[in-house]
């Protein structure tokens, strides 16, 4: 195989499978990002509809607990009222209700033994002991199940309560409230989900709450049995996770059969799922356009690689050739034929070599031509220079083929040192990813800050030292965390620091304020950040919790105070008082005793009170 060709193919099939891995690994890594970011997002998306939907439940809840200790409500349970003032005050109530409310749909009053006494419809006498909206009903405030009305063919959502008379339970209210409006408004908000993105809401059954925005089937019939729907359900009915827990977003295949990304967010009061999904397309997007770009730059550099082969091996070819030429010239006997040129590099001096060997061979031929006729002795010794100087050629030779072996060997270094630049960015990129994961891991809290001392980045342990998650503590302002005293003590800090102009880090400790409003004292080791122009472009630096070795230090004084008022001080009333003294700065001692424990009598005597009260 020619040295054109082989350049020509290893060098380009070097950069294609270095090309393909890198695109790989950009690709994987991409797609777990954006996947981590959507899903992050749809959660947000899915807890903002849950949290209107739960409002709305809410609302429901306090219309029918004002309405259950309305005076007409008690009173048609109560028997020592006329029956036909009490039926008429309450049917009344009823009917105005309804009016004022365009959100209730029926309501309904039930004796302790379940038979509707009034009614907005034309069910009273109806026995509804048996159903689970009386008995619930009966222990507290309750939530049924959405359905349609038999009565009035609406979809609603009853919710029964118990009505007290005089401090007893006497009967239960039951209404009917329209969701249909409302419920189906804030599912159907596409705010946050894109193009294909859309929210369900599902209950334990797997039925659909509420119209799809991307299927037409009737609500409580659609089956939304998809691995998201059943996760939901399973972590917090089967395995009795907290509703609060962040549903993690997985892809999978949704009730329609498309392929989707999605999380959810359980209402634990109804026990029902709400789903929020958006197609794998629409959501991997960003991957598909970043993959076209680097195929696009990988084409380029690609056809760079190899016009620069080609480039690079036809110069050195040629020249080679010429020098091949130079040599069949010479076997032929033109000894008079020049192949050097004036360049300085391998193959110049090679073709230089070529003519001084040529020279060479011309003056032993006119040598060799000039002793011919010369005696037999004399034939000798020009024969033994004859073949000295072949020997000379020969070397000359050898170093020919050595100084193209050098010329292989440094292409295929120029060659290695390029693989290994590319492993070198290799592992920095790992490094960068360990250095990363260390910092998101550590159990110091590391920050930054820009020059107006507001957070630009935070770990996650600044959950566990201040309560605040990340993104509450992001953009925030060091002045909101602090006292003004703290804030001046840190701007001192920072002022000696730059007065010092050396390496512009401190420690220092300082208090800032728990998301519960308690201080907490912290070690903080910081650095002040300079531009080019060497002025404030922001700080940075960790710091750590000190509570618990301040409440050492405090308890080791106070030992040290109890030992050497032991020794300095003999009024054991005295003695008694500094030893209390000294112990509230560790404890309360408002309250305080000393007693006595005598061995042989087997009697304690309270030899020392104070008792404030």
């Amino acid at each position: 195989m020619k040295i054109r060709t082989m350049l020509a193919i290893f060098l380009p099939t070097v950069i294609v499978i270095i090309a393909i891995l890198i695109l790989l690994l950009a690709v994987y890594v991409s797609r777990d990002v954006i996947q981590t970011q959507v899903g992050n997002h749809l959660l947000t998306t899915a807890q903002s509809r849950a949290h209107n939907i739960e409002t709305l439940l809410n609302d429901y809840k306090e219309t029918v607990q004002v309405l259950a200790v309305g005076i007409p409500f008690t009173n048609i349970l109560d028997q020592n009222i006329d029956y036909t003032q009490r039926m008429n005050e309450c049917d009344l109530r009823i009917q105005r209700t309804i009016e004022c409310n365009p959100k209730i749909s029926r309501i309904r009053i039930l004796d302790n033994n379940g038979i509707v006494l009034s009614s907005s419809h034309e069910d009273i006498g109806f026995d509804q002991s048996k159903e689970e909206i009386f008995s619930k009903g009966k222990e507290g405030i309750h939530f049924g199940e959405i359905h349609f009305s038999n009565f009035t063919h609406d979809l609603v959502i009853s919710i029964s309560t118990p009505i007290f008379l005089r401090s007893k339970v006497s009967g239960v209210l039951i209404i009917n409230f329209k969701v249909e409006k409302e419920l189906f408004t804030i599912i159907a908000d596409k705010t946050g989900l894109g193009e294909t993105g859309e929210i369900y809401l599902v209950n334990k059954d797997r039925h659909m709450l509420a119209p799809s925005q991307n299927y037409d089937k009737m609500i409580l019939e659609t089956n939304a049995n998809a691995s998201q729907v059943n996760l939901c359900f399973d972590e917090h009915i089967i395995n009795k996770l907290p509703g609060e827990m962040k549903g993690k977003a997985t892809v999978y295949i949704d009730y329609r059969g498309n392929k989707v990304l999605g999380t959810h967010y359980y209402i634990q009061e109804m026990k029902w799922c709400l789903i929020a999904e958006i197609d794998i397309k629409e959501a991997y997007k960003p991957v598909n356009k970043m993959v076209m770009l680097l195929i696009y730059i990988f084409l380029v550099l690609l056809f760079t690689s190899v016009s620069m082969v080609v480039i690079i091996s036809s110069n050195i070819l040629s020249r080679i050739m010429k020098l091949y030429a130079g040599t069949e010239e010479i076997i032929k006997g033109n000894l008079d034929y020049k192949v050097g040129t004036n360049k300085k590099d391998e193959i110049g001096l090679l073709s230089r070599a070529f003519d001084k060997m040529t020279q060479n061979l011309k003056i032993s031929k006119e040598k060799i031509e000039k002793y011919t006729g010369e005696l037999e002795d004399k034939v000798k010794k020009r024969t033994t220079e004859i073949n000295e100087k072949i020997k000379e050629s020969d070397i000359q030779r050898i170093a020919t083929v050595n100084i193209a072996n050098d010329l292989e060997e440094a292409n295929i270094s120029l060659t290695n040192e390029v693989i290994e630049r590319k492993k070198a960015e290799e592992s920095l990129r790992k490094s960068e990813g360990k250095y990363r994961l260390l910092a998101e891991n550590t159990l110091d809290c590391i920050w930054k800050m820009d020059k107006e001392l507001k957070f630009t980045y935070i770990n996650q342990s600044i959950l566990l030292l201040l309560g605040f998650t990340r993104e509450e503590w992001t953009g925030s302002k060091l002045a909101e965390h602090c006292s003004k005293k703290e804030m001046q003590h840190f701007m001192n800090i920072v002022e000696n620091e730059l007065r010092k102009k050396d390496t512009y880090s401190a420690m220092f400790e300082m208090n800032l304020i728990h998301k519960n409003g308690k201080e907490i004292p912290l070690e903080i080791l910081g650095k002040i950040l300079l531009d080019e122009s060497n002025k404030v472009a922001g700080f940075q630096g960790n710091a750590r919790d000190i509570t618990e070795r301040i409440q050492a230090d405090r308890i080791q004084k106070t030992f040290y105070d109890i030992s050497n008022a032991l020794n300095t001080i003999e009024n054991i009333n005295e003695l008694f008082d500094r030893i209390r003294e000294f112990l509230n700065n560790i404890i309360d001692t408002t309250n305080f005793y000393v007693a006595l424990y005598d061995e042989k009598t087997k009697i304690i005597s309270l030899y020392y009170v104070v008792d404030e009260k």
